[in-house]
């Protein structure tokens, strides 16, 4: 008989932390899972802390270095339950994490990934990690996810449980160069699929310098725009089918222009930017804030990055009487 939850870990040369994150799964309230590794050519002794338990419910499949996303198609492939817990090889799950999680989707058949709040757990002092944190635990609704899906990751990826059916359904993890998990998240949203988190923490989210989203190429920042403007433009072209409002993007600046450049690569016309003032001398249409009255059938995208900026200019569009996620969307 199968068992009704499949917990996903993938390694790679994770051995000093391994060994602690298998063992907050054996100790989990909830009992009926397997514990599928994935071990992605690990070069390291994975393959001697894995071997040295004897529960029958671990599966361990060694495999060719691939990278992350094929070692997680490859594992959900191998996975038999109703559920996918994800888990990372150096993050501490919560003893009742997937007792709660199975009896959020027994009860909330409409739901298709449930995620739950994090701790974090870093040998450096990032207050940026620790904004970020804060920010995506703040998201509990599907309505709070998805309105804040082009900001940044809205959920933590080794949080989540999801449907094997909504695997099958909304697809695997991309290949191509890009955050895998990102990703997954925009691309199911897109196709309707229903996303909440359970308000306490339940796992332990590890820092540390050799972490994927600190040191892979895939997690850099450009790669992030460059996924949001791909799917923000999917969007934009499939709620304005037929007539599409003029694009104005708040904020102005470089590191703006630069990064709603990728708007125009996914075809997406920007008809000027807003700032604090108008700049009739700069190359590029820029008015100030108190112009945007004016303008009728726009759209605005805000790239303002700074937490405090982007909190005030929310403010100042729902003032205006604008909508988010109908009028306006917050970016990145």
């Amino acid at each position: 008989m199968n068992p009704l939850v499949s917990v996903l870990l993938p390694v790679f040369n994770g051995s000093h932390t391994l060994g602690s994150a298998i063992q907050s799964i054996l100790n989990q309230s909830f009992q009926d899972f397997e514990l599928v590794i994935i071990d992605d050519g690990s070069t390291d002794n994975c393959a001697q802390i894995v071997n040295g338990y004897s529960d029958k419910r671990i599966r361990y499949f060694q495999r060719e270095h691939e990278g992350l996303a094929a070692s997680l198609n490859f594992g959900i492939s191998k996975c038999r339950g109703k559920y996918i817990a994800r888990m990372d090889a150096d993050d501490i799950s919560h003893i009742d994490r997937l007792t709660r999680q199975v009896q959020f989707l027994e009860t909330k058949s409409t739901v298709d990934l449930v995620a739950t709040r994090v701790s974090c757990q870093s040998s450096n002092d990032n207050r940026g990690l620790d904004i970020y944190i804060e920010w995506q635990n703040n998201f509990v609704s599907h309505e709070e996810i998805y309105l804040n899906r082009f900001v940044d990751s809205p959920i933590i990826h080794p949080s989540i449980m999801a449907r094997k059916s909504a695997f099958e359904k909304y697809g695997y993890y991309s290949t191509d160069e890009l955050p895998e998990d990102f990703e997954l998240w925009l691309r199911w949203l897109q196709g309707g699929a229903r996303f909440e988190k359970i308000k306490k923490e339940l796992l332990v989210w590890n820092d540390n310098p050799l972490r994927l989203t600190r040191s892979h190429p895939y997690y850099s920042k450009d790669k992030f725009c460059q996924t949001k403007a791909n799917y923000l433009a999917k969007w934009f072209q499939k709620q304005f089918s037929d007539s599409k409002p003029d694009i104005w993007i708040l904020g102005s600046g470089r590191h703006v222009f630069q990064r709603s450049n990728w708007l125009t690569h996914y075809g997406l016309e920007i008809k000027g930017f807003v700032d604090l003032e108008s700049k009739p001398s700069s190359k590029r249409r820029i008015i100030g804030y108190n112009q945007i009255s004016s303008l009728e059938n726009s759209f605005f995208l805000s790239y303002v990055s700074d937490r405090a900026g982007r909190k005030n200019i929310k403010n100042f569009m729902k003032e205006s009487g604008y909508s988010i996620g109908q009028q306006f969307y917050m970016m990145t």
